[in-house]
């Protein structure tokens, strides 16, 4: 599956790149009745902190959102002034969320690279989306990540490899053709805590960068 999955890939240098912010979340662990990704840091949301990290980004040319419409007023508040299409309904899972803002390309003719962020992860750098578009010139996929500082050990207190175990993070990049196909081959399950793991469980290779934000 491996080799078969690698001659399918088309990442290539210079193809536009777009980008689909998740932000259809509850929140229900946040503990507060407005979701986090619309809760007030320096007097923006976290989502409008998110967008703008990516609009600084001169590579890129399409920001869509996906959110729960039952949150539509508290979206259009935080994006009041920016220039973006209608957002994208969200569906019962972050997963199926995203597949539906992956369908919303689905009349854009060429291939192009693709982003995937968590409205809530506002943190993010220009400079490490840059390096994540950058990265998908050479590589299948891509996605943050940082290292696990802490001494790791399962229940039983065997030990785990820490110097091989990443926190994931986002953006994770792929070409659309690609993720698009790994959505569709996986659309009946519902266990992927990420996009980058549906393109791993096809055989294809994810590449971690170290995320410096």
């Amino acid at each position: 599956m491996q080799e078969k999955y690698d001659k399918e890939m088309s990442v290539q240098k210079g193809l536009p790149v777009k980008v689909l912010i998740a932000a259809a979340g509850s929140s229900e662990r946040y503990g507060t009745d407005i979701p986090k990704q619309y809760q007030k840091i320096n007097g923006k949301t976290v989502l409008r902190h998110t967008i703008e990290k990516f609009l600084k980004v001169p590579d890129i040319d399409d920001i869509r959102v996906i959110i729960n419409p039952s949150d539509a007023d508290l979206y259009h508040d935080a994006v009041q002034g920016l220039n973006l299409p209608p957002y994208i309904e969200g569906s019962n899972s972050r997963k199926n969320s995203v597949y539906n803002g992956l369908k919303s390309f689905s009349d854009v003719k060429n291939n192009f690279k693709i982003l995937i962020h968590d409205a809530a992860r506002p943190l993010v750098s220009p400079e490490d989306i840059q390096v994540v578009i950058d990265t998908l010139d050479h590589n299948q996929a891509a996605t943050l990540g940082r290292k696990v500082p802490d001494t790791l050990r399962k229940s039983n207190y065997a030990a785990l490899d820490r110097d091989n175990t990443w926190l994931i993070q986002t953006p994770q990049g792929f070409s659309y053709q690609d993720i698009w196909k790994a959505h569709e081959t996986f659309k009946d399950r519902d266990d992927f805590t990420d996009d980058a793991s549906l393109i791993a469980e096809m055989g294809g290779q994810v590449h971690i960068l170290q995320s410096t934000s």
